[in-house]
């Protein structure tokens, strides 16, 4: 099978599974809808000329901006109607995202691939029909909204790292920005954005230092952790902070204090609350817990079926991932940032939820995209169909033409830390357009 013709096939393969799953799940609408249609139809209003008196410009506005226009219009322009024409975007959008997704993997495999890496890339996009998929079936939702977003974030992103674009960093700025106006959690990707630019100017200036590098990753994995899990929990024990200044955001921040003192981990899930803490230590216990309940696939209430499903999907995916990683970093350059990148960009969003407080599982959505990222990247391993790309985007002398826009001089680097070329011994040289198996 010729690998360019993947992306199309699978968003065709995944509209389809989608729309015989709309006949299993059905569809229901999202809980806040209503005020989605009433900001949304106030915004349309002041967009048209009305002006802007009618709107509150609150944190529900500014911080789901994107999604108030888009389902104000579709009110607009569709009526009673608009909630059908909602089920179809999610699936149109969630459909969409699977091509970016294999649009990325494509880019980094042999012109011809494997049938095994359609199939492999679907199983992960669709593999979740309870976690996932039936959440494409809630009408005025902003998180199947946000999927697409993230996908061509990092569908830029891995243009700017693999082949020293400076569109593709121009890109996936734009791209991070419009995520901030469509869901709290879109605050996570600029700052993963600027936390992977320290990252690797880091790892450019401390080449053949240890120290440098173990700095490195402390900034990528170690220090958001300690903030987390350390810091910010301190801050709720000692609950001795003026908060007033920070205006109408005041009361959603005292609301996650009070969350976190009355020990809530899943908002709607009585049975995972642990109880009020007392001591700092309970404190980080309750992080602790939202952290493993946001990532963990198996929750209160699962058949058997259900869990041993889950469990077979935890382990494709940890293995494939493994496999991903272990091939990305032996191909070194930038391809050994990758591998890194994807797994903190996951991370930082179950670190987001373990300050803040889940309502229901569609909140960790996000978290998918870059895993499944990584895991294709080691199916595209597994079946041989991995080739770095035959063109000047990855050779040093590329790269240090145009630094300004990477930040990296991977042509002066060896298997150091998390930036590498590949010296003789091992796989083909970055840049040779061999394949690696």
């Amino acid at each position: 099978m010729k690998a360019r013709y993947l992306p199309f096939l699978s968003f065709v393969a995944c509209l389809v599974v989608l729309v015989a799953a709309h006949f299993f799940f059905g569809f229901t609408l999202g809980g806040d809808t209503e005020r989605y249609l009433e900001r949304g139809n106030d915004l349309m209003l002041g967009l048209s000329g009305d002006g802007f008196q009618r709107v509150k410009f609150d944190e529900y506005t500014v911080l789901y901006l994107l999604p108030n226009i888009a389902f104000g219009y579709m009110d607009l322009i569709w009526g009673p109607h608009a909630v059908y024409v909602s089920i179809v975007m999610n699936m149109v959008f969630y459909s969409f995202s699977t091509l970016l997704i294999f649009r990325i993997w494509v880019g980094s495999s042999a012109d011809k691939t494997s049938f095994l890496v359609l199939i492999s890339g679907l199983y992960l996009i669709l593999g979740l029909p309870a976690e996932v998929v039936k959440w494409n079936f809630v009408a005025f939702s902003p998180d199947i909204f946000f999927i697409p977003l993230l996908s061509a974030f990092w569908l830029f992103l891995s243009s700017a790292l693999t082949r020293g674009t400076a569109s593709g960093w121009v890109g996936a700025g734009v791209v991070s920005i419009l995520c901030v106006a469509t869901k709290p959690a879109g605050i996570v990707v600029p700052v993963f954005l600027g936390v992977i630019i320290a990252y690797l100017r880091m790892i450019r200036k401390g080449r053949d230092s240890a120290l440098i590098n173990w700095i490195a990753w402390s900034a990528l994995f170690i220090l958001p952790t300690a903030v987390v899990f350390l810091l910010w929990p301190y801050i709720v024990y000692l609950d001795r902070f003026d908060i007033a200044w920070i205006g109408y955001l005041a009361d959603n921040l005292q609301w996650l204090f009070g969350a976190y003192q009355k020990g809530i981990v899943v908002k709607g899930i009585p049975e995972t609350h642990v109880g009020d803490p007392g001591t700092y230590w309970e404190y980080v216990t309750v992080g602790l817990y939202r952290l493993v309940y946001f990532v963990l696939l198996w929750r209160p209430g699962y058949s058997v079926i259900h869990v041993v499903l889950n469990v077979v999907y935890s382990l494709v995916l940890i293995w494939a991932s493994i496999v991903g990683w272990r091939g990305l970093r032996r191909c070194g350059g930038v391809y050994a940032v990758m591998a890194p990148a994807l797994l903190a960009c996951s991370y930082y969003f179950a670190l987001f939820y373990s300050v803040t407080i889940v309502d229901d599982w569609r909140y960790e959505l996000p978290m998918w995209p870059p895993l499944w990222i990584l895991a294709g990247y080691g199916a595209l391993f597994r079946f041989g169909a991995f080739r770095t790309p035959p063109h000047p985007g990855v050779s040093g002398d590329h790269l240090r033409r145009n630094r300004r826009a990477t930040g990296l001089q991977l042509a002066e680097t060896h298997s150091v830390g998390a930036v590498a070329v590949l010296t003789e011994q091992g796989a083909p040289h970055v840049g040779t357009g061999q394949q690696v198996k």
